[in-house]
């Protein structure tokens, strides 16, 4: 179930391995904090365990930023999460002209991305902490 973020969902937060290797803990979490206050936060919850933290934020009027950070057990309930999502998105795509995204340039991400209705608009070459290429997803004039 998709729930307002609260700070305390941050307690016991374990992160997954590609998290680990671009941020330290505290980081992690002071960015998923940061982020929350910027616009609106939601926690993934399920079975009394946190999924995965996201959210959206205003860049400039009209544009907004979108955000998610999953926790390693993510894989298990992505289908349940992506319905939940899926509404939360369409609410979004309805408060801005532009919605936009980066997220690793894969074959998974591309499928989330096209699922939630955003469109791959360039690749970012070596963006990524490793040096990975990064691509970033809108959906525009909505």
């Amino acid at each position: 179930m998709l729930i307002p973020f609260e700070v305390t969902h941050l307690d016991g937060f374990i992160p997954r391995n590609e998290e680990c290797d671009m941020f330290k803990l505290e980081d992690i979490t002071e960015r998923i904090e940061a982020m929350a206050n910027e616009g609106e936060a939601f926690t993934f919850i399920k079975e009394g365990r946190v999924i995965a933290f996201g959210g959206i934020y205003e860049k400039w009027k009209g544009n907004a930023e979108v955000w998610m950070i999953p926790c390693p057990d993510f894989k298990q309930y992505q289908l349940e999460a992506c319905k939940h999502l899926k509404g939360l998105f369409k609410r979004w795509f309805s408060m801005f002209n532009r919605v936009q995204t980066i997220s690793l340039n894969d074959t998974l991400h591309h499928r989330f991305m096209t699922f939630l209705e955003l469109e791959r608009e360039g690749i970012l070459k070596s963006f990524g902490p490793g040096g990975e290429n990064y691509a970033i997803y809108a959906k525009v004039g909505i």
